[in-house]
């Protein structure tokens, strides 16, 4: 199996966080594949942070008003 390491950078606060994923599923999801289907382990949170790069805090703060 090999791995691949995706830094990610919030554009909001520079925070930075590595994810260490499968290199099959990185390409799958790159491929197309949806997110939740090439990586289940991940939490909603973090693959929306390897998505978009935004921290759960700043996604948090974004979105507080909204119903």
């Amino acid at each position: 199996m090999s791995l691949i390491t995706v830094p990610t950078v919030c554009p909001r606060c520079s925070d930075r966080k590595e994810f260490v994923l499968e290199l099959e599923s990185f390409e799958r999801w790159k491929g197309g594949e949806l997110i939740q289907r090439a990586f289940p382990n991940l939490s909603p949170e973090d693959r929306e942070r390897l998505k978009t790069g935004i921290c759960p805090d700043c996604w948090d703060n974004i979105f507080e008003n909204v119903e």
